[in-house]
């Protein structure tokens, strides 16, 4: 979330600096999209319930002929529901907070999300969506990069426009339907391909934990936790080409992208800057995404620590992200 007055107020309630409550907000807001993506519901107190709504198929007649358009997902949010709140529940899971502090932390997130959304203030969970006054009114807009892995499924999938017969150039009409029929079954075996290749991506795969970021290819990840005592930093200055983390040490998540390129490209203007960055790659499920973190440490103080003394511009959606195994990060190349 990026509403300054929001996290400042939150950063109250909870007793700590502004620029780790906005960092505790956007690992938070990484949560959400892990599990939304994982379940395809989440609800979170002091808003609603967030869902996946399955569109079937759709046929249309116009005067150029039949249009079928090919079914989608689409995200819906629902004002207020009640008797559920996952808040607690993925900061545990999730964020790697504490009982105690996850519930501090839901019970203060849902005051100031209640008096926030009833203000109609314009409230932006990093990629996941916003709250913000739209023409018909204020209202709920999911992040396009997360709708987009909603429906990887569909996305080569366009509108089909089948001519009427009248209009079928002269020696095609009998090869119409065979030829509609064709097309059918090349869709259809394009998407058991698409089923099975994501199944078996899934069942090949460890999961690791992912959130979504921003930027036109980014996507944000889920993230981070609890104590320690500083072990290595190689973020800043740095040349080293790879970073070793072991599992329950702590790093820092700069952004998330989609693309492994578009993440690679990002080291180089990193490191001109003294930050050592690398390219960590996760899975959520059969989704791939490409993370860049920087620095190495033993414990969330001490992250936090470095954290502010990143600059402004580069911390902006920046979190902290427990390591729950052992990986080595690599900066230009991934192996």
């Amino acid at each position: 979330m990026t509403n300054h007055d929001f996290i400042e107020e939150l950063a109250g309630l909870l007793a700590m600096e502004s620029q780790e409550a906005h960092a505790l907000l956007n690992s938070f807001s990484g949560a959400m999209v892990a599990e939304f993506l994982a379940c395809g519901k989440l609800t979170v107190k002091g808003l609603g319930r967030f869902a996946v709504r399955k569109l079937a198929p759709v046929k249309k007649l116009t005067a150029s002929g039949t249009v079928y358009t090919p079914p989608c997902n689409r995200m819906i949010f629902e004002r207020g529901i009640s008797g559920g709140d996952d808040t607690v529940r993925i900061a545990v899971s999730r964020v790697s907070m504490s009982p105690d502090d996850a519930n501090r932390f839901g019970r203060n997130l849902a005051k100031v999300l209640g008096r926030a959304f009833k203000e109609k203030r314009e409230l932006v969970f990093n990629g996941f969506g916003r709250f913000t006054l739209q023409e018909g009114g204020y209202g709920f807009v999911a992040e396009s990069s997360l709708e987009a892995l909603l429906n990887r499924e569909y996305q080569d999938l366009e509108e089909v426009v089948v001519l009427p017969q009248d209009r079928v150039p002269t020696g095609s009409r009998g090869k119409a339907a065979p030829s509609l029929i064709l097309f059918s079954a090349v869709i259809a075996a394009g998407l058991l391909l698409v089923f099975l290749y994501g199944r078996q991506l899934a069942e090949s795969v460890p999961f690791s934990v992912a959130t979504l970021s921003q930027s036109t290819t980014s996507v944000s990840p889920n993230s981070n936790p609890p104590v320690g005592s500083e072990t290595v930093t190689p973020a800043q200055g740095g040349g080293a080409d790879s970073l070793v983390l072991e599992k329950e040490d702590y790093t820092i998540i700069l952004a998330t992208f989609r693309s492994g390129s578009t993440a690679r490209k990002e080291i180089s203007p990193l490191r001109s800057k003294g930050i050592a960055a690398f390219v960590w790659p996760a899975f959520s499920g059969a989704v791939k995404y490409h993370r860049v973190a920087t620095g190495r440490f033993s414990g969330r103080e001490e992250a936090s620590a470095h954290l502010k003394r990143l600059p402004e511009k580069t911390a902006g959606s920046a979190y902290i992200q427990h390591v729950i195994k052992r990986v080595v990060l690599h900066a230009e190349k991934e192996l």
